[in-house]
């Protein structure tokens, strides 16, 4: 029987790896994820170990190979994604000089807070379109310099984890316009690194990948172990873009008037532009997508990284996280506020030294009451940047949602109260894999998506959420 194509998607995340085969209809054949060690060896530190992440990423990628090929199918095609803002050094011969510093990272702080209140700092996030804040490679550089010099004048090259990983593939040095638009180094609209960011590092052009399109394709990968899976020579690699905007076409969210809320460890809201935009008030940030489309929108620390936190350290006698968020629907916590920061905070607040606090918790209230709590609050805060970035460019008329949180019916009913826009949830997968997948075929599947849910209660939640930004504007009074 002759073996049938397919096209393998994957993604190079911040606390897992995955792996995804899609026959040419958009039928899932096999997919595989497993998990990464996020380092925290000091306080909002946030690396990971390149090896480990390689290692792991080819193991969900060879799981997938054998399924596939066990169902008489192989892949002609490979489209990738990575999470966005990670940097690692590395010497001549391409070794790593220390873990990557991921978008947890927050030890940069001071230096992003200095940059930002000096002009020629804000004149690189409007060159740019990166925010000014931690996450940012480039303000990760600048903390490289002053507290690890000896590492920093050794590197050969500063690159993300996408790049080291399609270095071992292809034995270049190649990054997509899409990931170096999230670094803080490239030029948005020439598309090219920026003069001023290098003379601002004083570091030498050499010392970044060479910028190629979302659109670029290699041949010939060298890694033994996929070539003797079923990777062969003629097998097109797509670089592909950054996790983020991938998001955004992965569940469709690349038409006017819709907006794409991604909630996994963190949250991001993005909806598509036609032309560069930023903005000084809300920092938000303004990423290449194609050759013709951006992708703005504002980051969010907390997401599903709070609930986790909530689950692990005070509920008791559920098995998983999801019943307890089920369990939750029924708690009253009207004068209950969770704000939500226990990383620190990129938007709305751009401050990583914020702290999480529970205001109003009193001896009726159950552990539950404050997964309850947590949930509106990770959700008003999103709502906070939205409504800010609704004043940049309208308010649109629907919010595609993805994340394991909102398949809980009465989440989706809470987050159309809270927004006032009609919510609809997609059924993907992975919202950055199949939007890699997009991008490298230049088609798309037919999407599945949850029936539209329409706002209900819009005003009480409108009164919560103006004491919930009076709150949290309290913790950055000193």
């Amino acid at each position: 029987m002759e073996k049938q194509l397919c096209i393998l998607g994957i993604d190079i995340g911040t606390t897992s790896v995955k792996a995804v085969a899609f026959e040419e209809n958009g039928r899932i054949l096999a997919h595989a994820t497993t998990k990464l060690t996020l380092i925290s060896l000091e306080e909002t530190a946030g690396e990971q170990d390149p090896y480990e992440v390689y290692e792991k990423l080819l193991g969900v990628i060879v799981d997938v190979l054998r399924s596939v090929r066990d169902q008489n199918f192989y892949v002609q095609l490979v489209g990738c994604s990575a999470a966005m803002h990670s940097i690692m050094p590395v010497s001549a011969d391409g070794q790593p000089l220390g873990n990557a510093l991921t978008w947890l990272d927050g030890r940069a702080f001071k230096e992003a807070n200095q940059i930002w209140q000096e002009e020629n700092g804000r004149e690189l996030y409007r060159k740019t379109g990166t925010p000014i804040h931690a996450m940012s490679p480039m303000v990760k550089l600048v903390w490289m310099q002053r507290n690890k010099p000896e590492i920093f004048h050794a590197a050969s090259k500063f690159v993300s984890l996408k790049e080291w990983v399609w270095y071992q593939w292809f034995g270049v040095w190649e990054v997509d316009q899409s990931m170096a638009s999230a670094s803080g180094l490239l030029n948005i609209r020439s598309r090219q690194w920026d003069d001023d960011a290098l003379s601002f590092l004083q570091i030498h052009l050499n010392k970044l990948s060479k910028v190629v399109p979302t659109s670029h394709v290699r041949q010939g990968c060298v890694d033994t172990r996929l070539l003797t899976e079923g990777i062969t020579s003629t097998t097109r690699f797509h670089i592909g873009a950054s996790d983020g905007v991938l998001a955004s076409l992965g569940v469709g969210a690349v038409e006017n008037g819709v907006m794409a809320l991604t909630m996994g460890t963190s949250i991001a809201i993005r909806i598509k532009s036609d032309e560069v935009q930023t903005h000084e008030e809300i920092r938000s940030f303004c990423y290449i997508l194609d050759d013709q489309r951006y992708i703005i929108g504002a980051p969010s620390n907390s997401g599903g990284i709070v609930l986790g936190w909530v689950f692990q350290n005070f509920i008791k006698g559920l098995s998983s996280i999801e019943e307890a968020i089920c369990a939750a629907e029924k708690m009253d916590v009207e004068n209950l506020y969770c704000l939500p920061y226990i990383s620190g905070e990129r938007a709305p607040l751009w401050n990583s030294e914020v702290k999480a606090s529970f205001i109003g918790l009193s001896h009726q209230h159950t552990s539950l009451h404050i997964m309850r709590s947590a949930i509106e609050g990770v959700l008003l805060n999103a709502y906070w940047i939205s409504a800010e970035l609704f004043a940049q460019v309208g308010k649109p008329k629907l919010l595609i949602a993805s994340g394991k949180l909102f398949e809980m019916g009465w989440v989706r009913q809470l987050l159309a109260d809270i927004f006032d826009i009609p919510v609809q949830t997609d059924f993907v997968m992975d919202a950055a894999i199949q939007g890699a997948v997009y991008l490298a075929t230049s088609t798309s599947f037919p999407l599945r998506h949850d029936e539209v849910v329409y706002p209900q209660n819009h005003s009480q939640y409108a009164l919560k959420f103006r004491e919930f930004r009076r709150l949290a504007l309290l913790l950055l009074v000193k």
